[in-house]
C-alpha cells in the first residue's frame, strides 16, 4: 500500500507552503492542484486500489468548492481509499458541523497550517497507516 498526498487549493501561496510543511512533517511531495475539478479528473482516471489518498482540501474556491468536490467524489464511487483534510480560513462553526456529515473527513484544519500542525495530524490519524509502510 502506497500513501499519496493530494493538496486542492487556489491559494499558489499556501499549496507552496503546504507542500514545504508536509515534506518536512514526513509525507511524500503531494500532488498539487489549484482546481478542484483536476483533482477530480486525476483521482476518477486513477483509481487504484493499492493507493491510499491523503487529500487536503479547501473549501473555499471558486467553480468548484470543497463541498461540491466532496459531493461529487462520493457520487462518482471512486474505489480507492481516501482521507480527506478540509482547509479553511473560516472559523465558523457551522462548516465544522457539516464537515462531519462526509464519511471520508477526517478533520478540519484552520488556516495558517503549519509543520507541528501536520506532524500532530500525522501522529494522530495516520500513524498506523506509516507504521505500516516504515
Amino acid at each position: 500500500m502506497d500513501l499519496q498526498v493530494i493538496v486542492v487549493d487556489d491559494d499558489d501561496v499556501a499549496c507552496f507552503l503546504l507542500n514545504k510543511f508536509l515534506i518536512h512533517a514526513g509525507f511524500s511531495e503531494p500532488k498539487i492542484y489549484l482546481k478542484a475539478m483536476d483533482a477530480l479528473d486525476y483521482l476518477n482516471n486513477e483509481q487504484n486500489t493499492e493507493v491510499t489518498y491523503a487529500i487536503f482540501l479547501d473549501i473555499n474556491m471558486p467553480l468548484m468548492n470543497g463541498w461540491k468536490f466532496l459531493d461529487e467524489l462520493e457520487a462518482k464511487h471512486i474505489k480507492s481509499k481516501y482521507f480527506i483534510f478540509l482547509i479553511t480560513s473560516s472559523i465558523n462553526p457551522k462548516d465544522k458541523d457539516k464537515s462531519l456529515t462526509y464519511n471520508h473527513v477526517i478533520d478540519l484544519l484552520v488556516k495558517p497550517i503549519n509543520l507541528s500542525d501536520l506532524k500532530a495530524l500525522k501522529k494522530q490519524y495516520l500513524a498506523s497507516f506509516f507504521n505500516r509502510i516504515e
